[in-house]
C-alpha cells in the first residue's frame, strides 16, 4: 500500500504522521505529492511507523537492490526487514 492510502485508511493526518517521524507536515505533503522523494534514511522509519503496511520497496523502487540484494551466485536474499523476528 502507498503512504497516501495508508493515511486515508487509518484516518491519520499528515501532521500526526509527521510527528511520529519527527518531520514537518510539509515534508509529508511533499512526499505524498511526489515533489520530493522519501529519503533512503527515512524508509525503514516509515515502514516501522506503518507496521509494515507501507514498505520501503513500494516507496523507493529505484533502490530495490538495497532491499533485495543478491547472494554470491546470483540467488536473491530475503528483503531487509522481512525476516522473522526483525
Amino acid at each position: 500500500m502507498d503512504l497516501r492510502t495508508y493515511l486515508k485508511t487509518t484516518s491519520t493526518t499528515q501532521a500526526a504522521f509527521a510527528e511520529k517521524l519527527h518531520v514537518s507536515q510539509g515534508t509529508v505533503a511533499h512526499w505524498l505529492c511526489n515533489r520530493v522523494r522519501v529519503p533512503a534514511e527515512r524508509l525503514l522509519d516509515i515502514e516501522q511507523a506503518t507496521d509494515g503496511q507501507v514498505t520501503a520497496q513500494e516507496m523507493r523502487q529505484d533502490l530495490a537492490p538495497l532491499f533485495c540484494p543478491r547472494a554470491p551466485g546470483g540467488a536473491p536474499l530475503p528483503p531487509l526487514g522481512c525476516l522473522p523476528g526483525t
